[in-house]
């Protein structure tokens, strides 16, 4: 699986001259670190869910408990299609946001 990570802009603060174009870089600045703080603690909490459904199987495998087993594979498998629905709908939503501006 191949991810791009696309990086913030940055502004170079030499280019900006007037009181509007600092206002503007600042509010763009704030738009991205709000979004890149909403990012991070989804991934935090993706990265705790993660952990302990690895733990959960693991529990479940080495046991032999196959009952214990499923309903966590069901879990994960909902929680997937779930963060792949927000996923998508946030795409939308910055795409949306970017045709505004």
């Amino acid at each position: 699986m191949t991810q791009v990570v696309q990086f913030p802009s940055m502004t170079n603060p030499s280019a900006l001259s007037t009181v509007d174009e600092l206002r503007a870089a600042l509010e763009s600045a704030n738009a991205e670190i709000m979004n890149l703080a909403l990012r991070n603690s989804m991934l935090e909490m993706s990265v705790s869910y993660l952990g302990n459904d690895i733990a959960d199987v693991a529990q479940a495998f080495s046991a032999g408990d196959m009952d214990q087993l499923l309903p966590v594979l069901q879990r994960i498998s909902t929680r997937v299609a779930a963060t792949k629905t927000l996923a998508q709908a946030a795409q939308q939503a910055k795409a949306a946001a970017e045709r505004a501006h």
